[in-house]
């Protein structure tokens, strides 16, 4: 299966680029075995080259596939890898049952501790993670062994399940909403919810079954960094892609088959020529010529970020320079836009003119959303004491519910939000500065 980027992300992609394929249509439903419910967001590929989709909110399906007999398989965080062959054309009620995946780890003991190492003792040190459903996959090094990776397949209580060694693991990423220069990207979650292993060859896709770590379908960087980086969310089979620059971000939308987008929002800052560059970019002599003219050879510019929020029914664009939280349905339409001022700061210039702009001093411009809780929060970062904070967003009417303060970790990183607990890497103060994964319930 050349050239794919993952196991459904480049197969629903394909559709989009590429307009449907020729072919017999075959359609149907995937269930739950034991409560007999629709399941959603269930990944079906083919096997051979062929490209596959997802069910939907009611658990339907519909691909064409273009020679007979075929293997299709279905895969499903906590459910068995299920294979069903297709001999003859033409069904259009295949009903598929999934059956709940059992692990077998062992005791998991939770701790009451409000903030607490996730992994037990000092032996690991990790690189990064990503959450996958109710499980953790992370690149790790002995502290012993410092030149050899794993990848760790744990649960979100810290408990390791297995452990799969990898090679040359990490690739430079430029992400232009990011405020680094270039970003040392290991593991990538995209917006299918499959986790991308990045290396110095490949890209491959990380498939969990049971217990048992895969890596397939790897293709290369730059079919990763074209094809899937843009594609910011996915509701219902319909792609939300984003084009950024200095000055704008625009959010496209793409339904199932076509071949082009449709611009849906865009996001415009009014000082973009003069934000974000570092001070050495500039030339003393003229503080206030346009950025873009005095950038350094390979320096970097920071582009207008609008984060595209993911959830169950709608799809969330913040806008912090029109100051509104935008929804929009599957289909691209526009439900609602709530207004927002949770980032914004009094500026006073020459003592007596005053001003409200976004507060760049302290405000990081992320948001992070705990999928499985619904909750939204904005992540705030003190320039004065390096202090992090979670501030929950009401995204009824975009007022702040509460302020989560995150005591004594200067050093963190990696953050992420699942189950009403906060998930980071800290990094020690003494070299060699070894990583650890935390916890902290919110």
């Amino acid at each position: 299966m050349k050239n794919l980027l993952t196991g459904m992300v480049t197969l629903c992609l394909m559709l989009f680029i590429s307009g449907q394929i020729q072919g017999q249509q075959i359609s149907g439903y995937v269930y739950d075995i034991e409560y007999n419910k629709p399941l959603s967001g269930v990944n079906i590929f083919i096997g051979g080259t062929e490209p596959g989709t997802a069910t939907n909110s009611d658990g339907f399906f519909k691909l064409k596939v273009s020679k007979f007999p075929v293997f299709l398989f279905f895969s499903h965080v906590g459910y068995e890898l299920t294979k069903t062959e297709l001999k003859t054309p033409g069904i259009s009620d295949l009903k598929i049952y999934l059956k709940p995946e059992i692990r077998q780890i062992g005791e998991v003991t939770i701790s009451g501790e409000r903030i607490m190492n996730l992994i037990k003792g000092d032996t690991l040190n990790i690189v990064d993670y990503e959450i996958a459903g109710d499980q953790i996959l992370m690149i790790a090094n002995t502290r012993k062994h410092l030149n050899e990776q794993r990848l760790y397949l744990t649960t979100l209580s810290g408990e390791i399940i297995s452990s799969k060694k990898i090679y040359e693991a990490g690739h430079m990423v430029h992400i232009p909403e990011s405020i680094d220069i270039k970003n040392l990207m290991y593991l990538y979650r995209d917006c299918f919810n499959s986790i991308q292993l990045l290396t110095s060859e490949a890209v491959y896709q990380v498939f969990v079954n049971g217990s048992k770590i895969h890596l397939i379908y790897p293709t290369p960087f730059t079919e990763f960094e074209t094809m899937l980086l843009p594609v910011k969310a996915s509701l219902h089979g319909h792609l939300f892609q984003q084009k950024t620059s200095r000055k704008s971000n625009s959010t496209f939308h793409m339904a199932p088959g076509d071949t082009l987008s449709r611009l849906v929002k865009a996001v415009f800052d009014t000082y973009g020529d003069f934000r974000y560059v570092r001070p050495i970019d500039f030339l003393e002599s003229i503080p206030m010529a346009p950025a873009a003219d005095y950038l350094i050879k390979d320096s970097y510019e920071r582009c207008v970020t609008a984060p595209v929020i993911q959830r169950k029914n709608d799809i969330a664009i913040f806008d912090f320079f029109g100051n509104t939280i935008d929804y929009f349905n599957a289909e691209g339409s526009l439900l609602k836009s709530v207004p927002i001022r949770f980032h914004l700061k009094e500026y006073t210039e020459l003592l007596v003119i005053k001003h409200t702009d976004i507060d760049m001093d302290n405000f990081s411009q992320r948001i992070l959303y705990d999928e499985k809780a619904d909750r939204i929060y904005a992540l705030w970062h003190t320039r004065t004491t390096g202090r992090y904070s979670l501030k929950e967003i009401n995204p009824e009417n975009g007022e702040i519910v509460r302020v989560v303060e995150v005591p004594d970790y200067p050093f963190i990183d990696r953050m992420r939000v699942f189950g009403n607990t906060l998930y980071f890497l800290y990094t020690e103060k003494k070299y060699p500065f070894y990583r650890s994964l935390y916890r902290m319930i919110l």
